[in-house]
């Protein structure tokens, strides 16, 4: 079976996890620790099983208006705490490369003279939090809506006090139990990076983001190399 994408691309289905632990499993038993390499492969498929949660959980209307906004907006500014708050760095940096205005701010700095960053009418600001209810955040969007700039939030739980606070919200479903002392951030990383990499893809689409203009953005590296020697 496979899914074909709305670029036309053909997209092999994920095998069932029993079907595929029958491949892997002739490879655990040569390991030495088979038990300890299994732990490595079941974090995978908890991974997938996460990110299908997540693809099967988004609300096509609600996103839609998030882009939508993002869309629109002179700047972006992007915040959260902790391992959401380096998921938030990298979209922030992977913004700048397709050419759009964008700042991180971490979480704790906004009530240290950073909300004067965001420009009412032209910036946004989008929180990254699993459970919604990070403190800081919520503090930073409660501040910003007072000053008049839009928030927008990305958010594993739907009744949380960032969904009442932000104005627009992605929301997506990623189950804590299946994480390590059901909490320590994993699976719901992966989701926050996936629906990241969404964004970017989204964007560049509305934008009509082109080869030379993120070669212009990009020009050093292996990824300016490539770009250069195409034409």
């Amino acid at each position: 079976m496979a899914t074909t994408l709305l670029d036309g691309t053909s997209v092999k289905s994920i095998p069932t996890k029993e079907k595929s632990l029958k491949a892997t499993n002739g490879l655990a038993s040569e390991k030495q620790g088979n038990e300890k390499y299994s732990h490595f492969i079941d974090s995978m498929w908890k991974d997938i099983s996460a990110a299908q949660a997540a693809c099967d959980s988004i609300d096509n209307t609600e996103t839609v208006k998030f882009l939508d906004v993002l869309e629109t907006s002179e700047g972006i500014l992007v915040s959260g705490m902790g391992k959401s708050g380096i998921v938030g760095q990298r979209l922030s940096a992977s913004l700048v490369s397709i050419g759009c205005l964008s700042n991180y701010v971490h979480g704790a700095e906004w009530g240290h003279g950073d909300l004067g960053r965001a420009r009412p009418g032209k910036d946004v600001a989008i929180f990254f939090s699993h459970s919604g209810n990070t403190d800081e955040c919520v503090k930073a969007a409660t501040h910003l809506k007072q000053r008049g700039v839009t928030s927008l939030c990305i958010i594993g739980n739907q009744d949380s006090k960032l969904s009442k606070t932000c104005d627009y919200c992605l929301h997506y479903k990623s189950d804590s139990m299946q994480e390590p002392f059901k909490l320590v951030p994993t699976c719901s990383i992966v989701v926050q990076e996936m629906i990241s990499n969404a964004i970017l893809r989204d964007l560049m689409q509305r934008k009509s983001v082109t080869r030379e203009m993120f070669r212009d953005n990009h020009p050093g590296g292996s990824i300016g190399r490539i770009l250069s020697q195409m034409k």
